[in-house]
C-alpha cells in the first residue's frame, strides 16, 4: 500500500499499538496525561514520517518550531503552503492561542491571501479530523476491519500535509485536545495577528505604548505628501525672509517649493544616514540644518492634525524596543514570530524582531525568518538585501542546527510547484553562466527540482512543443550609415522591440495550444504577460498591441492621479466650482471627457439654447455636489462617456480611472467639506502623483480576454503561462541633472565599532559635492547592478510554460542585467569596443547551445507576415448566457445616509460623531476659577480614560491616594499630555482635578460586581467604534415607539425620516463574570444633586437614555455577530451604565449609587428596538414583549438607580 495515503485514522492507532509494545516509560519519552502515555515530539514525528511517506522535500514538517530558523523559499516554491504548515504546527502541536503568533509580510493583499491561506487549512484540518468520528482515544480495536472508503484520501500536497500535522497532534496530546484547538482556531481567526510591519508596529504602540512613554492615540495615514508641501512652502518662506546666501543655495538645488516638497521625505528619512557628513562644507551644513528644520516643522503639523503616518511607527517602535521591559512585553505578547518576504525589510525592522526575540522566554520563543534575496527588488521602499544576509549570519551562530542543515538555523525550499521543468532549466542556464550571478557576495543561485504538474509539452504551436525559453534576436540597423555602428536610435529601437513581441504573442494566439486538463484549448490573450520595467514602456506595449488587434489590460504602480482621466476630472471639478465661468466651462468641454473638438464648441457659440443647456447642466450638477458630494455630480459625465470611450483606444483605461478618481474624491470628501477644498485635494494629488500609495495605484481595467501588461515590480508574487519580455536589452536612465540623491552601503563609527549602515548621499555638480563622491557614485552603481540582476530573476521566474525575450545590441545593452551575465558588463555600443554585433550574436547561440535544447535563438525578422488571429473562443458564447442585469430594490432618501445620536438629539441635520464628550455642556459660571468644566474638559478625562492602564489607578482603602497634587507616578505624563491636547494648561491643580475623576471611575462599583480597574484587558473594549444599519424609519414612528417601550423621547414629532447607518463611538463595553456584557459612559456634567431622582432628571433632559439604547441595539448586533446561535439576549445582556464622575463618593459600600445611574434595560425591549429600526414587520408583537418584560426585570424606580 502506499503509505502517504494511509487514512489518518488508521496511522494513529498503528501507532499507539506500536507506542504500548515498542516504548517503555522513562522521562524521556514522556508521561502520562488525560490517560494517554506520550512519548517525545522526536519519536512521534519520526513514526509519523515513516508511516506517511514523509520525505526531506517535507521541510515545513520537519523543522523545529522553536529558537531561530531562516527558510530561504525561491520562487515558485510554496512559501505560502509552508507558512501555513507552520502556523497549523504551532496552533496544534504547540498549542498556540492564534492571537498569539504574529505572522508579518509586506502588503495587505498578501496578508489577505495568508488568512484565507490559513482559513482553509484550518476548515480542512477540522473536516480531516471529523472522519475520525468516535476514534479518539484509539484504545478500542473493534473495528479494524472498518471499511475506511469514507475517509477524504485526497492525494494532494495540502491535504498531506494536514493530515501529518493533525496525526503527529493527535499522537502528541490525544484527539479531544486537538480537537479544542481546531475549534479554537476557527473561532479566533479573525483575531490572528497577521498584518504588515506598519500594522504591527501600530498595535504594539496601542497595545504597549504606555512602557515606553509612547500613545498611539493619533490617525494614521498613508500618504502625508500634503502635510509635506506645507513644510516645504513654510521652510521656503522663512528662508526668503533670512540668509539671503542660504535662500540663494535653496533656489540652485530647488528651483521651487513642489520640487523641495518631493525631496523631503527621502531627506528627512531618519532610517537613512545622511550623507555628506555635516561637517565636510558649509554646503552640508546647510543640508543638515534644512533636514532638522523640515523633521522638526513635520512632527510639529502631524501633532497639531492628531496624525501620524507609517515610518513613524516603525521609528517609535524601534526606538521602544531598546527598551527590555518594552521588547519582553512584545516578547509575552507574541512568543512566535513569523516574518514573511523577510529580504525586503531594513536594519530597523530587524533590530525590532531580534530584540523581542532575545527577551522573550528562551522556552516558548520562536522567531521564523521567511525570504529570498534573490527577490529583494523594493530598495526604493526601504528593502535591504543587506539587511537580510545580516540576519542569516545571526541566525547561523545563534541557531541549534537541526539534522538536515549545512547552515545552523538555515533551512531552504527546493522544490518548484509553478514551472514546466524546461523553465527551471533555462532560467538556470542563464544565471549559471556568471560566477557571481546577482553581482553580491552572499546571494547565490540555488537549482531547483521541478514538482508542478506543468510538463514541457503543455504549450505547443502546431502540435509541436514550443520551447521553454525563446531569445528574439534582433537585426543588425544598416541604414543608419556609418556614425550608426549598426545601431538604432531609442525610437526606432523601441519600436521594434515592441513589434518582435507582438508578433512572438500574434504567433502564439494564432496557432498554440494549451493542455487543459485532458483536453486541449486554444492559447488566449488572458495566458500572456508582457513584463516591462517602466510605465512609458508599457504605454508602448499596450498601443502596439491594440493596434495589432490583441486586447490587453496594463497593471502598474503608477498613481492613478497621474493620467490623463485626473486631468480631464481635474477641469470638470474647476468648471463645476465656478459654474458660471464661460472660460472653465470651455475648457471643461474641451476634454476627452466631455468630447467637444473645436467645430462642437464654435456651434455651441452661435446656439445660444445649446449653450443654456450646457450651462444649466453644469449649474445642476454643482449644486448636486454641494448638497451629496462629488460622485453624484461627477458620475453621470463619465457615464455619457463611457460608451464613446470604450469604442477608442485606451478607453477602457480612461473609463476605469475616472470612477477610480471619483471614489477617491467621494471618500475624502468626508474629511474636506466644501468644493473648494475638495478641489484643492484634488490638484496636490496630482501635484504628488510620484508617490502611489496602494489605495491610488493604477486597477487593471479590464482582464478579461485581455493580455496583462505589469511592471516587474508589480509582478512579484504572480504568476503567468506566458511571460514575453520586450525591453531587456534596454535601460532607459534619466539625466542626472541638479540634485541628486543615490542610496549605498557605508561604515559609520559607532560606540561598539564602525558598523555597516544604509546612506544616503545627496549631490549636486555645483552647489553640493561630497569629498568622497566618485567612490560613493561606484558604490551606489554596485547596488543598481545587483538590484537590476534580482528584477531580471524575478520576472523570468514568473512563467509556468514558456518565456520570450527580445534581445538586441543597442547604446544602452552594455547596464542590462542579461549582457552582465553573458558578457561580464563588456562595454559595447561603440565604434572600437571589443564586443561588437557578431560577438553578441556568438554569446546567445552559445548560451542555447549550452542549456540542452531548453533555450532557442530566434533570429528576427520584421518583414515577415504575420499571422490572422484566431476568433476567441469566448466570442463564440451565447448571448443568452449572460446574466441579467441586478437592478437596486431600495433607494436612500434624501437625508443623509449616515446618522448618529448627537444629530438626533440637536434634531440638526449634522450626520457625523466623534469619540469624546461633545454630547456635554458647559457649566455653569463656577464661584471657583480653577474648576474645569465643558466639552474641553470633558475630552480630556475621556483621553485619558480611554488610554489609561486602569491597574495603575487601583486606590487602597480608604481612597485617599490621590491628594491637590498627587496621581500615580504612571499616568502623570498622559493626565498632561490630554489636558494640553484640549488647550487647557496642565497646572497641579488641573492635573489633581483631572485625576480625582478618573480615579472616580475607575474604581466605582459597577453593575455585575465590577470595578473596572480589576478587569482583565479581555474584559472590555474602550472606545467601541459601531456603524449599523437603518431601514426607512420615520422620526415621529420612532418616537412613538420609544413612547410605547417606556422611554419617551421629550415629547417630540419631528418630520424627516433614517434611512442608511446609525454610527456612533461607546465609550467602554465591559463583561462581567457571568458573561453579561453592559455599555457605559462617562459624563463630567455639574448637576445640582446626584441621587437616583436627580440622575434620571439629567438622563431624560439630554436623551441619554436614548443614547444608550442605540448603543445597546449596536452591542446586540455585534454580539449576535460574533457568536452566532449561541448568542443569548437574556444571558448576554446586562443594560447600561452612566458615570457622573462628579457625583462617585467611593466610600459607599456595595454598588455606587451616587453619581452611577444604572438601567438593566429588559432583553426584549431591546430585540424591539433592534427589529424596529431593521423594519421588523412583526414590531407589534415585540413591544408586547417588550412590556411584559419590562414590567417583570424591574420597577421604574429600579431601572433609574
Amino acid at each position: 500500500m502506499d503509505r502517504a495515503r494511509v487514512p489518518r485514522r488508521r496511522l494513529v492507532r498503528g501507532l499507539r499499538r506500536r507506542r504500548r509494545a515498542s516504548f517503555p516509560r522513562h522521562r524521556d519519552a514522556g508521561v502520562r496525561r488525560d490517560g494517554v502515555e506520550r512519548m517525545s515530539a522526536e519519536h512521534i514525528h519520526a513514526q509519523v514520517d515513516a508511516k506517511l511517506g514523509a520525505n526531506d522535500d517535507d521541510g515545513a514538517l520537519r523543522w523545529p518550531l522553536t529558537g531561530l530558523r531562516l527558510i530561504e523559499a525561491s520562487a515558485g516554491t510554496g512559501k505560502t503552503f509552508a507558512l501555513a504548515t507552520l502556523v497549523l504546527r504551532r496552533v496544534l502541536e504547540y498549542g498556540d492561542a492564534l492571537p498569539n503568533l504574529l505572522v508579518v509580510t509586506f502588503t495587505r493583499a498578501a496578508t489577505e491571501e495568508l488568512r484565507e491561506r490559513l482559513r482553509r487549512r484550518l476548515r480542512l484540518a477540522q473536516r480531516l479530523h471529523a472522519q475520525d468520528g468516535g476514534k479518539r482515544n484509539g484504545d478500542d480495536d473493534s473495528d479494524d476491519n472498518r471499511d475506511d472508503d469514507s475517509d477524504d484520501d485526497s492525494d494532494d500536497g495540502e491535504t498531506r500535509a494536514t493530515r501529518a500535522v493533525l496525526a503527529r497532534a493527535v499522537a502528541l496530546h490525544g484527539a479531544e485536545r486537538v480537537t479544542a484547538r481546531i475549534a479554537a482556531a476557527v473561532l479566533q481567526l479573525d483575531e490572528a495577528a497577521i498584518s504588515t510591519i506598519h500594522g504591527f508596529c501600530h498595535r504594539a504602540l496601542r497595545e504597549f505604548g504606555f512602557r515606553a512613554g509612547l500613545l498611539a492615540s493619533r490617525a494614521v495615514i498613508d500618504d502625508a505628501g500634503e502635510i509635506w508641501s506645507d513644510v516645504a512652502a513654510d521652510v521656503w518662506r522663512a528662508s526668503a525672509h533670512g540668509d539671503r546666501e542660504a535662500h540663494a543655495w535653496l533656489v540652485a538645488l530647488w528651483s521651487e517649493p513642489d520640487a523641495l516638497a518631493r525631496d523631503l521625505p527621502k531627506l528627512c528619512d531618519s532610517a537613512r544616514t545622511l550623507l555628506p557628513a555635516a561637517d565636510e562644507s558649509e554646503s552640508a551644513r546647510r543640508l543638515h540644518a534644512l533636514r532638522d528644520a523640515a523633521r522638526a516643522r513635520y512632527d510639529a503639523a502631524m501633532a497639531v492634525r492628531g496624525l501620524s503616518d507609517q515610518d513613524r511607527a516603525i521609528e517609535d517602535v524601534w526606538r521602544a524596543s531598546a527598551q527590555p521591559t518594552f521588547a519582553a512585553a512584545l516578547g509575552t505578547r507574541w512568543p512566535a514570530l513569523l516574518i514573511d518576504e523577510f529580504q525586503d525589510t531594513d536594519a530597523r525592522q530587524w533590530d525590532i524582531f531580534r530584540r523581542v526575540y532575545e527577551r522573550t522566554d528562551p522556552s516558548k520563543r520562536w522567531l521564523c525568518l521567511i525570504g529570498d534575496p534573490k527577490q529583494a527588488i523594493y530598495r526604493f521602499r526601504g528593502g535591504d538585501p543587506d539587511t537580510y544576509l545580516d540576519a542569516k549570519r545571526y541566525v547561523a551562530r545563534h541557531a541549534d542546527a537541526a539534522e538536515s542543515d549545512e547552515t545552523p538555523g538555515v533551512s531552504s525550499l527546493d522544490a518548484n510547484y509553478r514551472s514546466a521543468p524546461g523553465v527551471l532549466r533555462a532560467i538556470e542556464t542563464v544565471f549559471r553562466r556568471h560566477a557571481l550571478p546577482f553581482a553580491k557576495d552572499g546571494i547565490e543561485f540555488h537549482s531547483l527540482r521541478a514538482a508542478s504538474g506543468a510538463r514541457d509539452d503543455d504549450l505547443r504551436v502546431d502540435d509541436a512543443a514550443t520551447p521553454p525559453m525563446t531569445v528574439h534576436w534582433l537585426p543588425e540597423h544598416r541604414d543608419g550609415g556609418p556614425r550608426s555602428n549598426g545601431m538604432r536610435n531609442k525610437d526606432l529601437e523601441y519600436a521594434l522591440m515592441a513589434a518582435a513581441a507582438v508578433d512572438a504573442i500574434v504567433d502564439l494566439l494564432a496557432r498554440g495550444t494549451l493542455r487543459d486538463g485532458d483536453a486541449r484549448r486554444a492559447v488566449r490573450p488572458a495566458d500572456i504577460a508582457v513584463l516591462v520595467q517602466t510605465h512609458d514602456q508599457a504605454a508602448s506595449m499596450q498601443r502596439a498591441l491594440t493596434d495589432a488587434g490583441v486586447a490587453a489590460a496594463a497593471l502598474s504602480t503608477a498613481s492613478v492621479f497621474a493620467g490623463d482621466a485626473a486631468h480631464d476630472l481635474d477641469a470638470l471639478l474647476a468648471a463645476l466650482a465656478e459654474p458660471n465661468d464661460a472660460g472653465r466651462l470651455r475648457a471643461a468641454l474641451a476634454t476627452r471627457l466631455l468630447g467637444f473638438d473645436a467645430a462642437a464648441l464654435r456651434a455651441l457659440d452661435d446656439d445660444g439654447a445649446a449653450w443654456d443647456a450646457q450651462a444649466a447642466r453644469f449649474e445642476s450638477a454643482a449644486e448636486l455636489w454641494r448638497a451629496r458630494g462629488p460622485l453624484p455630480a461627477l458620475l453621470p459625465f463619465v457615464s455619457d462617456a463611457a460608451q464613446r470611450w470604450l469604442g477608442e483606444s485606451g478607453g477602457a483605461r480612461r473609463l476605469t480611472d475616472a470612477l477610480h478618481l471619483i471614489e477617491l474624491l467621494q471618500a475624502e470628501s468626508a474629511q474636506r467639506h466644501g468644493a473648494n477644498e475638495q478641489r484643492l485635494w484634488f490638484a496636490r494629488q496630482r501635484a504628488s502623483a510620484a508617490r502611489a500609495d496602494e489605495t491610488r495605484q493604477l486597477r487593471l481595467e479590464s482582464d478579461a480576454g485581455a493580455v496583462q501588461i505589469a511592471t516587474i515590480h508589480r509582478s512579484k508574487g504572480l504568476e503567468y503561462g506566458v511571460v514575453v519580455l520586450p525591453f531587456l536589452a534596454y535601460v532607459s536612465e534619466g539625466q542626472a541633472r541638479g540634485l541628486v540623491s543615490d542610496d549605498v552601503r557605508v561604515d559609520v563609527a559607532t560606540e561598539t565599532g564602525l558598523e555597516s549602515r544604509t546612506a544616503r548621499v545627496w549631490h549636486h555638480n555645483t552647489h553640493l559635492v561630497p569629498t568622497a563622491l566618485d567612490a560613493l557614485l561606484e558604490a551606489a552603481a554596485r547596488e543598481a547592478r545587483a538590484e537590476a540582476q534580482r528584477q531580471l530573476y524575478v520576472a523570468l521566474t514568473r512563467a509556468r510554460h514558456a518565456l520570450h525575450i527580445v534581445w538586441s545590441r543597442n547604446r544602452s545593452t552594455e547596464r542590462t542585467a542579461l549582457h552582465y551575465l553573458l558578457h561580464d558588463g563588456a562595454p559595447t555600443g561603440r565604434k572600437d569596443d571589443a564586443l561588437q554585433y557578431a560577438g553578441m550574436s556568438d554569446a546567445i547561440r552559445e548560451l542555447a547551445a549550452a542549456s540542452g535544447g531548453s533555450i532557442v535563438v530566434r533570429d528576427y525578422d520584421p518583414n515577415a507576415p504575420r499571422p490572422a488571429l484566431r476568433a476567441r473562443d469566448d466570442e463564440a458564447a451565447p448571448i443568452a448566457a449572460t446574466p441579467p442585469t441586478r437592478r437596486p430594490q431600495r433607494r436612500f432618501g434624501p437625508d443623509p445616509r449616515l446618522h448618529s445620536f448627537s444629530a438626533l438629539h440637536a434634531r440638526g441635520a449634522e450626520p457625523f460623531v466623534r469619540p469624546g464628550a461633545d454630547d456635554e455642556t458647559a457649566p455653569e459660571v463656577d464661584d471657583d476659577p480653577t474648576t474645569l468644566g465643558g466639552t474641553a474638559f470633558g475630552n480630556a478625562v475621556h483621553d485619558v480614560l480611554e488610554s489609561a492602564d486602569a491597574a495603575a489607578w487601583r486606590l487602597a482603602l480608604p481612597p485617599d491616594l490621590f491628594g491637590e497634587e498627587t496621581s500615580p507616578p504612571s499616568q502623570r505624563a498622559l493626565v498632561e499630555r490630554a489636558l494640553r491636547h484640549q488647550g487647557i494648561a496642565a497646572t497641579p491643580a488641573h492635573v489633581a482635578q483631572t485625576a480625582r475623576l478618573v480615579a472616580r471611575a475607575l474604581n466605582a462599583s459597577l453593575p455585575g460586581d465590577v470595578r473596572l480597574c480589576d478587569l482583565a484587558p479581555t474584559q472590555c473594549v474602550r472606545e467601541l467604534a459601531f456603524h449599523f444599519r437603518l431601514r426607512d424609519t420615520r422620526l415621529d414612528a420612532l418616537s412613538r415607539c420609544l413612547t410605547e417601550l417606556g422611554y419617551p423621547w421629550a415629547q417630540r414629532h419631528l418630520a424627516g425620516a433614517l434611512d442608511g447607518f446609525m454610527h456612533g463611538y461607546i465609550d467602554l463595553v465591559y463583561r462581567d463574570a457571568q458573561g453579561r456584557h453592559y455599555v457605559l459612559d462617562y459624563k463630567t456634567n455639574r448637576l445640582p444633586a446626584y441621587d437616583p431622582v436627580a440622575l434620571r432628571r439629567a438622563v431624560t433632559q439630554h436623551d441619554y437614555d436614548l443614547q444608550y439604547l442605540i448603543y445597546l441595539v449596536a452591542l446586540r448586533r455585534w454580539l449576535r455577530l460574533r457568536r452566532g446561535a449561541a448568542y443569548d439576549d437574556a444571558r448576554d445582556l446586562g443594560g447600561a451604565a452612566y458615570v457622573f464622575l462628579r457625583g462617585i463618593d467611593l466610600n459607599e459600600a456595595g454598588p455606587s449609587v451616587r453619581g452611577v445611574h444604572l438601567d438593566p434595560v429588559p432583553a426584549a425591549t431591546i430585540a424591539a428596538l433592534d427589529a424596529f429600526f431593521d423594519g421588523d414587520g412583526d414590531l407589534g408583537r415585540a413591544k408586547t414583549d417588550a412590556k411584559t418584560d419590562a414590567r417583570v426585570a424591574a420597577s421604574p424606580t429600579e431601572r433609574g438607580s
